[in-house]
């Protein structure tokens, strides 16, 4: 499904009266709080996400980029503390935005948020052709590492159980509707092979190797639909593995 999730977090500006602002900064404090666990997930997992974070701290206007150094936030060798973090921006390695958190226009340059395709793809699912291939892929979720206790937020794990090299060339989300299964993402068209490399951390041929794991940590997206992928093996042969999304 992969929808995003925009979070608004409230900053202190000021109040007619010390009450309101006073309210106005335990919001904020308290904001901050939930914001650690999902900045502090990206700073220890060591991936390749990029992160900007709101500048100032106290009143973001524009984004600054951080970098992770022995799992520590930083911004021109200052270490920065979570807590204080009120807006924040991660960015996959091919600049599409993973998550935000009080969002500030513009993005910095080269940076997106996932577009809706020009030209919507309808499509249909029978699921019964992802039973076929099943002993070339093995697909599993988790918790995600950003929202481990969010209903709709996952992992999502492919293993190559098969002797050759495989790759993912496009996926989607399908859902049901009525008695059928029909592509249901936010982009409203299959995602690329060039978009599974960068959110599942795939080397940059595509190819999977035997025995070899690849993860999007942060999957999302619920009801009664399935994750499918359209693959390829090293030696010619095309096919579509699935699994059904979490139930919760």
């Amino acid at each position: 499904m992969r929808l995003q999730f925009l979070h608004h977090s409230i900053v202190c500006i000021g109040a007619a009266s010390l009450m309101l602002s006073l309210v106005s900064c335990d919001q904020s404090n308290e904001q901050n709080m939930k914001n650690v666990p999902r900045i502090s997930s990206y700073v220890t997992n060591n991936t390749d996400h990029q992160i900007y974070v709101g500048w100032p701290l106290d009143m973001p206007t524009r984004w600054e980029k951080a970098v992770v150094i022995n799992k520590t936030l930083q911004i021109d060798g200052v270490a920065i503390d979570p807590l204080k973090i009120s807006s924040f921006l991660v960015v996959y390695p091919n600049g599409e935005v993973l998550d935000t958190e009080h969002p500030i226009f513009p993005l910095p340059e080269g940076v997106v948020y996932l577009e809706q395709s020009d030209e919507p793809v309808s499509a249909e699912l029978d699921p019964s052709i992802l039973t076929a291939e099943a002993s070339l892929v093995k697909i599993t979720f988790g918790p995600a590492s950003s929202r481990p206790n969010e209903p709709g937020h996952y992992s999502t794990s492919l293993q190559n159980i098969s002797d050759v090299k495989l790759r993912v060339n496009k996926f989607a989300a399908f859902s049901k509707s009525g008695n059928s299964y029909i592509l249901n993402t936010v982009n409203r068209a299959y995602f690329s092979a060039e978009q599974f490399i960068a959110w599942y951390g795939v080397s940059e041929d595509g190819w999977i190797k035997p025995g070899q794991t690849v993860s999007d940590p942060n999957n999302y997206g619920g009801g009664d639909g399935y994750w499918v992928y359209y693959c390829e093996t090293d030696t010619g042969t095309i096919f579509t593995v699935g699994a059904k999304i979490p139930a919760k």
